[in-house]
């Protein structure tokens, strides 16, 4: 078969408009995995942690702010739990190096079975507590509870705060013994 000059220029045109066709679709497609800082994830696991104790049976505090949720027997690698027990108020907070803007929290506790939450009543849970965000140099509560009963919650904030660090203080858990968390989620982005 012999191949004219003709059918070679069409043949490298129409190789030419698919490239041109595949690059516009490449540059167009959504990255899930962007390194965009302004696409609202779980920034929990960008912040450090500090607490007001911690238990010297769960030295893994840091873990709560992981990006997965512990699986089944995975508490005693980690999760936080104060030191003091039947003394409130206790603390954790989160320190991010940059402002973020924060829309939304869930706070996963413990079960009946001493294992992760998953939002059914329970006897392990943080029952009064505030969540505080550090607004131009002050804490400033954007969530209070009371008298919750939950294993785990979800607080969407009304209005998104922009902030540096995120405090939740306890005043009470459900046993009214013990502040313990499991993991924190925070939903947001850089500011």
């Amino acid at each position: 078969m012999k191949l004219s000059a003709t059918n070679i220029l069409i043949g490298f045109a129409l190789v030419a408009l698919l490239a041109v066709g595949a690059g516009l679709w490449l540059s167009r497609r959504k990255d899930p995995l962007s390194t965009d800082t302004t696409v609202v994830r779980n920034i929990a696991p960008e912040a450090t942690l500090t607490t007001s104790s911690q238990s010297p049976y769960f030295t893994n505090a840091k873990s709560i702010l992981a990006a997965a949720i512990p699986t089944p027997f995975k508490w005693g690698d980690g999760g936080w739990n104060d030191a003091s027990e039947l003394a409130f108020p206790d603390w954790v907070e989160l320190n991010w190096p940059t402002l973020m803007r924060i829309q939304s929290l869930t706070i996963v506790g413990l079960d009946a079975a001493m294992q992760p939450g998953k939002g059914a009543d329970g006897p392990y849970g943080l029952k009064d507590f505030t969540v505080q965000a550090w607004v131009n140099g002050a804490w400033s509560t954007v969530v209070t509870v009371t008298g919750n009963t939950k294993d785990m919650t979800t607080h969407t904030l009304s209005t998104p705060v922009t902030a540096q660090k995120l405090r939740i203080s306890i005043t009470d858990s459900v046993d009214h013994a013990w502040s313990r968390i499991v993991q924190l989620q925070v939903q947001g982005s850089e500011a």
